[in-house]
C-alpha cells in the first residue's frame, strides 16, 4: 500500500515503513518532511533513536494519543524498542524476589556513582514522571549482583529483566488503579512499560539508562547504577546509593496493602541522595514547589517557570508535567479535582522532609 501525503512547503523527503502487527500488512508512506525538522531530528539520532523512521513511529504514536485523551497535558510518551517478554504479574513482595526490599548487610564494596558533570543536564528529563518504575530497576540489578556474586550484569540482561518485571507490574497497578478509581495524574501504573515496543524501550532508556551522557536515564543519574562501556559491550552495576534507596521496604512492593507509591522513610533518603548526586536536580524540585504554592494554574505555573528557568523555555510544559509527577509519587504533591479542573498544593509531608529550604 503506498501513499503520498502533502501538507504546507516541504523540501525533504523521507520514506517510511511502517508495520501493522495486528493484520500483518506492510505500509510504505512517502511523506515530505521540512529541513528544518529533518535536521533538529538527526540531532536525536543515535542516542535517542536507533533509526528516523523510528522517531516518526514514536512521534505519530505520541500524537495520536494526545487526540485520544482530548487536549494538552501529561502523557506517557512512546519510545523505540527494547525486546522484553511479559510474564503474569506478581504479587509485589510476596512472589518475585527479585523486586524485594535489598539486604544491605549483603553487600560489600560498591562501584562509585557516575560523575554528576558527565550528564548534558543537570536534572532529570521531564518524561521522568515516575520514581517508582526506577526503584524498580534498581533493586532487579542489586539482586542480579547478589545471583551472580557481584559481577557486572551485562547491560542488555539488566534491561531485560528489568523490563520484564516491571511490565508485569505495570499490569498489577492496573488492577490496583482500577479498583481504586484513580484518574490521570493519580494512576500508579503511569511510567512502567505495558509490554509493547515504544514504553519498553522507553522504560528502559529513559528511566535506566544506557550509559549515554547526551540521553541519561534516571538511574544513572541518581547514582544508583553505574554503567560502563567498553567498546561495543556494556555492563552495568548497582552504587551504594541504590542499595540505600532500595533496602527500605515501599509501600507497594513489600506490603500487601498501600496508600502511597513512596514512603516518607524513602522520600527523605531520596532527597539526601539527590543533594549528594543531582543538586541542580534537588534545587529544581524545591523550585517547582515553590511555585505550586505561588500560583493557581498550570499556565501560570509554567510562565513563572520560563521567567526563572529561561533555559527551560522550549520543554517548560514536559519539564513541569515531569517534576509534579515525581513530586506526586514521593509524596509532596496533592491534587484537587475541581470539575474538569485540577488544583496543586504542597502536602505536610514536603514541610516535615524540608523539600524548600
Amino acid at each position: 500500500m503506498r501513499s503520498r501525503l502533502r501538507k504546507g512547503s516541504f523540501t525533504r523527503r523521507s520514506a517510511v515503513h511502517l508495520l501493522s502487527r495486528s493484520r500483518m500488512i506492510d505500509m510504505l508512506l512517502v511523506s515530505e518532511i521540512r529541513a528544518e525538522l529533518h535536521r533538529r531530528a538527526q540531532g536525536l539520532l543515535p542516542d535517542r533513536y536507533e533509526s528516523f523512521d523510528e522517531l516518526l513511529n514514536v512521534a505519530l504514536e505520541n500524537q495520536l494519543r494526545l487526540e485520544e485523551q482530548g487536549g494538552p497535558g501529561p502523557i506517557e510518551i512512546a519510545e523505540p524498542f527494547v525486546q522484553t517478554e511479559p510474564k503474569a504479574h506478581p504479587v509485589p513482595g510476596h512472589s518475585d524476589p527479585y523486586i524485594e526490599a535489598l539486604d544491605s548487610k549483603l553487600f560489600g564494596s560498591l562501584p562509585e556513582p557516575p560523575d554528576p558533570g558527565t550528564w548534558s543536564s543537570p536534572v532529570l528529563w521531564g518524561q521522568v514522571n515516575r520514581l517508582l518504575p526506577v526503584m524498580v530497576g534498581a533493586r532487579v540489578l542489586g539482586h542480579l549482583h547478589l545471583e551472580t556474586e557481584f559481577q557486572e550484569i551485562p547491560l542488555a540482561v539488566w534491561h531485560e529483566k528489568a523490563a520484564a518485571l516491571a511490565t508485569a507490574l505495570h499490569l498489577h497497578l492496573l488492577d490496583l488503579d482500577h479498583e481504586a478509581q484513580r484518574r490521570r495524574g493519580d494512576l500508579w501504573s503511569i511510567g512502567f512499560p505495558r509490554g509493547d515496543r515504544a514504553s519498553t524501550r522507553r522504560y528502559a532508556n529513559q528511566f535506566l539508562g544506557r550509559g549515554s551522557s547526551r540521553a541519561p536515564g534516571a538511574a544513572e543519574m541518581l547514582g544508583l547504577v553505574t554503567i560502563r562501556r567498553a567498546g561495543d559491550e556494556a555492563t552495568a552495576a548497582i552504587t551504594a546509593a541504590g542499595v540505600e534507596w532500595n533496602a527500605l521496604r515501599n509501600p507497594v512492593l513489600d506490603e500487601r496493602e498501600s496508600t502511597e507509591t513512596i514512603s516518607e522513610a524513602e522520600a527523605d533518603v531520596y532527597l539526601r541522595i539527590l543533594s549528594r548526586q543531582l543538586p541542580e536536580e534537588r534545587s529544581f524540585m524545591a523550585l517547582m514547589a515553590e511555585l505550586i504554592e505561588e500560583t493557581n494554574s498550570r499556565t501560570a505555573l509554567e510562565d513563572e517557570l520560563i521567567r526563572r528557568r529561561p533555559d527551560l523555555e522550549k520543554y517548560a510544559s514536559t519539564m513541569r508535567a515531569g517534576a509534579i509527577g515525581r513530586l506526586h509519587d514521593l509524596g509532596f504533591l496533592e491534587r484537587t479535582r475541581e470539575g474538569t479542573s485540577v488544583r496543586y498544593s504542597l502536602a505536610p509531608r514536603a514541610t516535615r522532609l524540608n523539600l524548600i529550604a
